[in-house]
């Protein structure tokens, strides 16, 4: 993947990388150079129950207490975070209440490190696209387009949520800059008769008006999706499953509503379940549209790229008989212009704790 010359300068510093989770928060302290053809050196790595701290400042102060002191205390630190960050303030994790916002320069002080940098989760997604990726191991290509160098770049990621963010080419740097975003909540625009059915029935399902492409298209709506499409096409149940959805609702058992809707996709992708099957098939078409006109928005000649445990569990639904790709240029008179955006899935399933290094990377390398 197109990736910057690495930098000349060896010298290494101790740097603090994590994942910080509504449930579970990921550190690792590495040794990092500003060279991206080096591989950081792990010193130490944890995983720690978020909700046993009262505040990311008292999670962070606890796990560098054994290194306070020793040369392996951090001198930087990139932090992945599932929530909304404004100038290096963490706004309100929604899974931990009684956390309240905090600001990244506050902390470092109080640390005593040099710079703590809060990263929303899906920008550190775009680090991780910048960093030294392997083509065949990390990604792969779902047609053969030439990445344009200097274009813009896109990212969707259908998960809890359908995510969304772009990168921008910084004429003064080698670099990219990454933007988040909530396009996601754009309103979902059906196409087909039977997306148009959808619509409806998703306003009746939810008891709502407005309803987005997140909505119809993310992990939670595959049971919903489900439903709908035994109600319409008229598809024959498999019979454990279907009893399964009818003991809850959609809202009143979160964990087993994510067992269930992990059953839909392992049987679709086994082709154990015909109703199944079509849930998938009818997903990828729903994401493909909803890429496609991402790419329009973008222009994003240096490639959309799909994220994601979703996007990668059905990249064979994706490229059956070329099902995303035509979704995606279905876009009458842009069809033309979108065959030849490149589309690039991600395979790396840890491309965040990926993108806190890469940006801690590119951050030692501006000293």
């Amino acid at each position: 993947m197109d990736t910057p010359q690495p930098a000349t300068s060896k010298e290494s510093y101790p740097v603090l990388i994590g994942d910080i989770g509504g449930t579970n928060s990921r550190l690792c302290l590495i040794k990092l150079s500003s060279n991206i053809d080096t591989s950081p050196e792990v010193i130490d790595k944890k995983t720690l129950v978020s909700f046993d701290y009262e505040s990311v400042e008292k999670l962070l102060v606890t796990y560098l207490a054994d290194f306070k002191g020793t040369e392996n205390y951090p001198v930087y630190a990139a932090l992945g975070v599932p929530a909304p960050v404004s100038n290096n303030h963490l706004l309100q994790i929604v899974n931990l209440p009684h956390w309240k916002p905090s600001n990244g320069d506050e902390i470092a002080k109080i640390l005593g490190i040099k710079k703590l940098a809060f990263l929303n989760d899906f920008v550190c997604n775009g680090y991780g696209i910048q960093s030294k990726l392997e083509e065949g191991k990390d990604y792969i290509f779902l047609n053969k387009k030439k990445i344009d160098p200097e274009g813009p770049k896109a990212m969707i990621g259908p998960g809890t949520g359908l995510g969304m963010g772009y990168l921008v080419k910084n004429p003064l740097s080698n670099y990219y800059q990454v933007r988040p975003s909530e396009g996601g909540h754009q309103d979902f625009a059906p196409k087909t008769d039977l997306e148009f059915k959808y619509l409806k029935y998703l306003r009746r399902h939810y008891n709502v008006n407005h309803i987005s492409i997140e909505r119809a298209c993310c992990g939670p709506a595959l049971t919903a999706m489900y439903k709908f499409l035994l109600l319409h096409e008229k598809l024959e149940a498999e019979p454990t499953l279907k009893e399964k959805i009818d003991e809850i609702t959609d809202t009143n058992n979160a964990e087993q509503l994510v067992e269930i809707n992990k059953e839909i996709v392992q049987k679709g992708l086994k082709s154990e379940c015909k109703a199944c099957r079509k849930v998938l098939k009818f997903f990828v078409d729903l994401f493909g549209n909803a890429a496609g006109n991402l790419a329009i928005f973008t222009l994003c000649s240096g490639g959309i790229y799909l994220l994601g445990g979703m996007s990668v569990a059905l990249e064979s639904v994706m490229i059956e008989k070329d099902r995303f790709m035509n979704a995606f240029i279905d876009k009458g008179r842009f069809t033309k212009m979108l065959k030849e955006i490149p589309i690039i899935l991600i395979k790396e399933t840890d491309l965040g704790m990926r993108g806190a290094q890469e940006y801690a990377r590119q951050l030692i390398e501006s000293q």
